[in-house]
């Protein structure tokens, strides 16, 4: 960990949900578990900055995940928290923020829309 001027930190902690299936690439699989979790360097940035933390979430099962993350973290807040959907398309976009937008305020947490994908589905360059 290096300090750096920054006046916002927005880290994206990677769940077990983003580990690459293993016929990909036994070996990246096994690099990204290994790496996906830092909390001493994430433990540092919530000492020297101001930081949210924003999970991608695509199951309800992955808010126990997240619940796990920060109970090792207890200098993070909950308003610190973003919760995002895994989505690439309005459909999926939509019937999953129905259930983890009112998840996330249940537990302090803020809610980030893919804004992007809401108004024009998986199209790049808008």
């Amino acid at each position: 960990f290096r300090p750096a001027p920054a006046s916002l930190f927005s880290i994206s902690p990677k769940l077990s949900n983003s580990t690459p299936p293993a016929e990909r690439s036994s070996k990246w699989r096994e690099l990204h578990e290994h790496w996906r979790t830092n909390l001493d360097t994430v433990r540092r940035m919530l000492a020297s900055a101001d930081v949210q933390l924003k999970f991608v979430i695509d199951t309800p099962n992955d808010i126990a995940e997240v619940l796990t993350y920060l109970k090792a973290l207890p200098e993070a807040r909950p308003d610190q928290v973003w919760l995002m959907p895994q989505t690439t398309d309005q459909a999926s976009h939509a019937a999953k923020k129905t259930w983890l937008e009112p998840l996330a305020h249940q537990h302090g947490f803020h809610f980030s829309p893919r804004l992007h994908i809401e108004k024009w589905g998986n199209v790049r360059g808008k």
